[in-house]
């Protein structure tokens, strides 16, 4: 019984990335209808970081591009660093290096901003970059428990 209820709280954990996973994705497609305003990039670079895996000792080098870019709404300024609900790191330079290029300092771009909320903005809306990954990993989960659950019993 105890078995089972680890399998259960896969299943949940599961569900719960692939519920983080389409709420991203859903986010991501309708700010292509968002309203858009005027905006300019305050700062843009790579910013590298080590990343230590669970099951292991080493350390692997990441990547991700961090772009901040400042547009007004009704009289207010805001701040942003969110160039797509898709954005993700890497352990390759050259996906960062692109998004860093395409948004220099002082760059005017066209900003995306959520009518309910004009603090949420994106750059690149309906991007999904790295978005798959939540769904794979949530599917893996979900699998992994009914597996568990479900699966052939082996009678000892």
């Amino acid at each position: 019984m105890a078995k089972k209820m680890v399998f259960l709280a896969v299943i949940v954990i599961g569900i719960g990335i692939l519920a983080y996973a389409y709420t991203a994705y859903s986010k991501s497609q309708a700010a292509m209808d968002w309203p858009t305003t005027p905006g300019k990039v305050l700062s843009s670079k790579v910013d590298s970081y080590l990343s230590r895996s669970s099951s292991s000792r080493t350390s692997k080098r990441m990547y991700r591009p961090e772009v901040s870019f400042q547009y007004t709404i009704n009289n207010q300024t805001y701040t942003s660093g969110k160039v797509s609900f898709g954005s993700y790191s890497s352990d390759s330079s050259g996906s960062a290096r692109r998004i860093v290029n395409k948004y220099p300092a002082n760059k005017q771009v066209t900003v995306y901003f959520d009518p309910s909320d004009p603090a949420t903005a994106i750059l690149e809306p309906g991007k999904t970059g790295g978005i798959w990954i939540p769904f794979v990993v949530g599917g893996m989960f979900v699998l992994v428990g009914l597996l568990g659950i479900f699966g052939k019993q082996k009678s000892a």
